[in-house]
């Protein structure tokens, strides 16, 4: 695993956290079109491209209770592929880190 790391050029996480580095990497790597970064929106976390909506606070609505539709009614601007493309991202994130972990 490590020698992947360096080939793809993926950070090692420190004390088992994942690094922003790493997140973006992740994106990269999963070709994850609808997630995006940027330092100047909520401070560089995972967001919905085109948006100032975070991955996080995607799945907060979700862990609430809010299905997807619920989302897609209340943020209209946003598309199915967005919400499902937030659960993607946040499901490659923590296979990587279990991966990171074991080593």
């Amino acid at each position: 695993s490590s020698s992947i790391r360096k080939t793809l050029n993926i950070p090692k996480p420190t004390n088992n956290h994942i690094t922003p580095a790493t997140a973006k990497a992740t994106a990269r790597l999963c070709k994850m079109e609808r997630i995006t970064f940027n330092n100047k929106i909520l401070a560089g976390k995972a967001i919905i491209k085109g948006t100032r909506i975070s991955v996080e606070h995607i799945l907060e609505l979700l862990s609430s209770g809010m299905t997807v539709d619920d989302i897609l009614r209340e943020y209209k601007h946003l598309k199915r592929e967005d919400v499902l493309a937030a659960l993607v991202f946040a499901s490659r994130i923590l296979k990587r880190q279990e991966v990171l972990i074991e080593n």
